[in-house]
């Protein structure tokens, strides 16, 4: 009898140490579960975090390059109506000293002829 009442405490504390170490399982496992999803969540907000810097840091880049290039380009478009400007001034400025040289030849041409009469 003593070795069937010596059976059943061990058999009983075998069953708490298994229930012991079952429990202990499941909280490792719920755990270990916890610590992946923190750790997961921790790489997504250092993922996002990291593309929003990029992304930051090229729209600034952009921001300065399309300043710079409409800059260049408002250059060019106002060097442009400069040049052309010039060339329709300098035309009329051509035109201008043609009329003026021969109004010089008339008035001379006049001159000679009151000279002469």
């Amino acid at each position: 009898m003593a070795i069937w009442c010596s059976k059943g405490k061990t058999i009983g504390r075998l069953q708490a140490l298994q229930l012991k170490c079952l429990l202990a399982f499941k909280k490792y496992t719920a755990w270990k579960r916890h610590s992946r999803q923190v750790l997961e969540h921790k790489l997504a907000r250092f993922r996002k975090e990291k593309r929003r810097q990029v992304l930051q840091a090229w729209v600034k880049e952009h921001l300065v390059w399309k300043k710079q290039n409409d800059q260049e380009k408002f250059e060019k478009a106002v060097k442009l109506e400069v040049q052309n400007i010039a060339a329709s001034y300098s035309k009329e400025i051509e035109t201008l000293r043609k009329r003026l040289e021969e109004a010089n030849r008339s008035v001379e041409r006049n001159n000679l002829q009151k000279v002469n009469m």
